[in-house]
Protein backbone atom coordinates (compact mmCIF):
# COMPACT_ATOMS: atom_id res chain seq x y z
CA UNK A 1 0.00 0.00 0.00
CA UNK A 2 2.68 2.49 0.69
CA UNK A 3 3.99 1.80 -3.39
CA UNK A 4 0.96 2.70 -4.11
CA UNK A 5 0.50 6.01 -2.11
CA UNK A 6 4.02 6.74 -3.13
CA UNK A 7 3.56 6.40 -6.66
CA UNK A 8 0.47 8.70 -6.68
CA UNK A 9 1.86 11.32 -5.28
CA UNK A 10 5.24 10.89 -7.07
CA UNK A 11 2.48 11.47 -10.43
CA UNK A 12 0.99 14.29 -9.08
CA UNK A 13 4.29 15.90 -8.67
CA UNK A 14 5.34 15.11 -12.11
CA UNK A 15 1.80 16.39 -13.30
CA UNK A 16 2.30 19.79 -11.46
CA UNK A 17 5.85 20.45 -13.42
CA UNK A 18 4.75 19.76 -16.34
CA UNK A 19 1.78 22.31 -15.67
CA UNK A 20 4.56 25.15 -16.22
CA UNK A 21 3.79 25.53 -19.73
CA UNK A 22 1.38 28.43 -19.71
CA UNK A 23 0.66 27.63 -23.37
CA UNK A 24 -0.97 23.88 -22.44
CA UNK A 25 -2.36 24.13 -18.70
CA UNK A 26 -2.85 20.47 -18.53
CA UNK A 27 -2.95 20.49 -15.27
CA UNK A 28 -5.23 21.70 -12.27
CA UNK A 29 -5.08 22.24 -8.76
CA UNK A 30 -8.24 23.03 -6.58
CA UNK A 31 -8.36 23.13 -2.91
CA UNK A 32 -11.55 21.26 -1.80
CA UNK A 33 -14.69 21.04 0.83
CA UNK A 34 -17.78 19.22 1.30
CA UNK A 35 -20.12 17.76 3.35
CA UNK A 36 -21.93 13.92 3.35
CA UNK A 37 -24.42 12.03 5.15
CA UNK A 38 -24.43 8.27 5.54
CA UNK A 39 -27.01 5.76 3.51
CA UNK A 40 -26.85 3.23 6.76
CA UNK A 41 -29.08 5.57 9.59
CA UNK A 42 -30.42 8.62 8.36
CA UNK A 43 -28.29 11.50 9.72
CA UNK A 44 -26.56 9.77 12.91
CA UNK A 45 -23.31 9.82 10.54
CA UNK A 46 -21.98 12.64 8.58
CA UNK A 47 -19.18 13.31 6.93
CA UNK A 48 -16.96 16.12 6.83
CA UNK A 49 -14.25 16.64 4.09
CA UNK A 50 -11.38 19.29 3.28
CA UNK A 51 -9.11 18.53 0.78
CA UNK A 52 -6.97 19.41 -2.04
CA UNK A 53 -7.30 17.66 -5.80
CA UNK A 54 -4.99 17.19 -8.81
CA UNK A 55 -6.92 16.98 -12.46
CA UNK A 56 -4.29 16.43 -15.36
CA UNK A 57 -6.22 16.42 -18.97
CA UNK A 58 -5.11 14.14 -21.79
CA UNK A 59 -8.02 15.51 -24.35
CA UNK A 60 -10.62 17.84 -24.37
CA UNK A 61 -13.05 14.55 -22.84
CA UNK A 62 -10.53 12.76 -20.94
CA UNK A 63 -8.81 13.55 -17.31
CA UNK A 64 -6.86 12.21 -14.54
CA UNK A 65 -8.43 13.05 -11.17
CA UNK A 66 -6.19 12.72 -7.67
CA UNK A 67 -7.69 13.87 -5.00
CA UNK A 68 -5.96 14.01 -1.29
CA UNK A 69 -8.59 14.61 1.46
CA UNK A 70 -9.18 14.44 5.09
CA UNK A 71 -12.70 13.24 5.88
CA UNK A 72 -13.94 13.58 9.49
CA UNK A 73 -16.86 11.40 10.89
CA UNK A 74 -19.06 12.06 13.13
CA UNK A 75 -22.09 10.61 15.40
CA UNK A 76 -24.91 12.86 15.53
CA UNK A 77 -27.19 11.13 17.92
CA UNK A 78 -28.08 12.23 20.77
CA UNK A 79 -25.27 14.88 20.97
CA UNK A 80 -22.97 11.67 21.38
CA UNK A 81 -20.11 12.88 19.49
CA UNK A 82 -17.56 10.46 21.39
CA UNK A 83 -18.12 8.30 18.46
CA UNK A 84 -15.81 9.96 15.64
CA UNK A 85 -13.10 9.28 13.31
CA UNK A 86 -10.71 11.34 10.65
CA UNK A 87 -9.55 9.52 7.45
CA UNK A 88 -7.09 10.04 5.35
CA UNK A 89 -8.14 9.25 1.69
CA UNK A 90 -5.95 9.21 -1.23
CA UNK A 91 -7.39 8.40 -4.69
CA UNK A 92 -6.78 8.68 -8.44
CA UNK A 93 -9.50 7.66 -11.42
CA UNK A 94 -10.54 8.97 -14.66
CA UNK A 95 -13.11 11.56 -15.24
CA UNK A 96 -15.39 12.03 -18.61
CA UNK A 97 -16.39 15.10 -19.89
CA UNK A 98 -19.65 14.52 -21.98
CA UNK A 99 -20.57 18.47 -22.47
CA UNK A 100 -17.98 21.59 -21.77
CA UNK A 101 -19.00 21.40 -18.55
CA UNK A 102 -20.35 18.30 -17.29
CA UNK A 103 -18.61 15.31 -16.05
CA UNK A 104 -18.75 12.24 -14.22
CA UNK A 105 -15.88 9.93 -12.92
CA UNK A 106 -14.54 7.36 -10.59
CA UNK A 107 -11.66 7.68 -7.78
CA UNK A 108 -10.48 4.57 -6.69
CA UNK A 109 -8.09 3.89 -3.96
CA UNK A 110 -7.10 3.74 -0.07
CA UNK A 111 -8.55 5.33 2.97
CA UNK A 112 -6.29 5.52 6.19
CA UNK A 113 -7.51 5.78 9.47
CA UNK A 114 -6.37 8.17 11.69
CA UNK A 115 -7.68 5.91 14.92
CA UNK A 116 -4.76 3.69 16.16
CA UNK A 117 -7.83 0.98 16.69
CA UNK A 118 -9.29 0.53 13.26
CA UNK A 119 -7.48 -0.30 9.72
CA UNK A 120 -7.27 1.12 6.51
CA UNK A 121 -9.44 0.19 3.83
CA UNK A 122 -10.13 0.54 0.10
CA UNK A 123 -12.58 3.37 -1.11
CA UNK A 124 -14.19 4.47 -3.64
CA UNK A 125 -15.78 7.46 -4.97
CA UNK A 126 -18.34 7.46 -8.23
CA UNK A 127 -19.33 10.97 -9.03
CA UNK A 128 -20.90 13.76 -11.60
CA UNK A 129 -20.52 17.52 -11.23
CA UNK A 130 -20.49 20.83 -13.21
CA UNK A 131 -17.40 22.21 -13.94
CA UNK A 132 -17.37 26.34 -14.01
CA UNK A 133 -14.51 28.83 -14.63
CA UNK A 134 -13.16 28.88 -11.32
CA UNK A 135 -15.09 26.13 -9.76
CA UNK A 136 -16.17 22.86 -9.72
CA UNK A 137 -19.42 21.55 -7.78
CA UNK A 138 -19.50 17.31 -7.31
CA UNK A 139 -22.33 15.10 -6.34
CA UNK A 140 -21.55 11.66 -5.11
CA UNK A 141 -21.47 8.28 -3.53
CA UNK A 142 -18.35 8.08 -1.36
CA UNK A 143 -16.93 4.42 0.45
CA UNK A 144 -14.43 3.83 2.89
CA UNK A 145 -16.24 4.04 6.06
CA UNK A 146 -14.85 3.36 9.05
CA UNK A 147 -17.48 0.04 10.43
CA UNK A 148 -17.77 -2.76 8.25
CA UNK A 149 -21.84 -2.35 8.28
CA UNK A 150 -21.93 0.93 6.75
CA UNK A 151 -23.24 1.13 3.28
CA UNK A 152 -21.17 4.91 2.71
CA UNK A 153 -22.12 8.56 2.26
CA UNK A 154 -24.19 10.58 -0.51
CA UNK A 155 -21.55 13.37 -0.60
CA UNK A 156 -21.69 16.98 -1.92
CA UNK A 157 -18.24 18.71 -2.87
CA UNK A 158 -16.98 22.27 -3.98
CA UNK A 159 -14.12 22.95 -5.31
CA UNK A 160 -11.82 26.09 -5.92
CA UNK A 161 -9.49 26.29 -8.97
CA UNK A 162 -5.97 27.83 -7.77
CA UNK A 163 -4.93 27.60 -11.82
CA UNK A 164 -5.12 26.04 -15.05
CA UNK A 165 -7.48 25.32 -17.75
CA UNK A 166 -11.50 26.64 -17.52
Amino acid sequence: MKQLIISIVFMCAMLSGQSQDESEKKFTFSIRTGVAVSLYDGLSYTLIEAGVQGEYRFSERFTLYMPLQYHHVFYLGAGNFNQSVGTLGLMAGPRFYGRKRFFGGIGIGYALYLDESLYGSFAFQPHMGWNFKKTQLTFGYYSGVFEADTPGFMELKFAFKLGGRE
